[in-house]
């Protein structure tokens, strides 16, 4: 699944559960990808939650930024 969250910029996501239960998100540390979170997530969803992990912008399938900013505000605007 990807999502935009800008006009140039899309985010990837994987997901576990169903949208009705309460959300958690999984980011990944720097190197990887959402793909780390696959059996978390899958576990979480087995334990009632919507387990959401993404590929901050510029890791895995998520776009490259444009501008090059890979700041904590900007993965922070991503999710916002």
């Amino acid at each position: 699944v990807k999502f935009s969250v800008s006009k140039t910029l899309k985010i990837a996501a994987s997901s576990w559960g169903s949208q009705s239960d309460p959300l958690v998100i999984l980011l990944h540390g720097g190197g990887q990808t959402r793909h780390a979170w696959g059996a978390t997530g899958k576990k979480l969803s087995e334990a009632g939650f919507y387990a959401l992990a993404i590929d901050l912008r510029g890791h895995g399938d998520s776009d490259w930024d444009e501008e090059g900013d890979y700041s904590i505000n900007a993965y922070k605007h991503d999710l916002v």
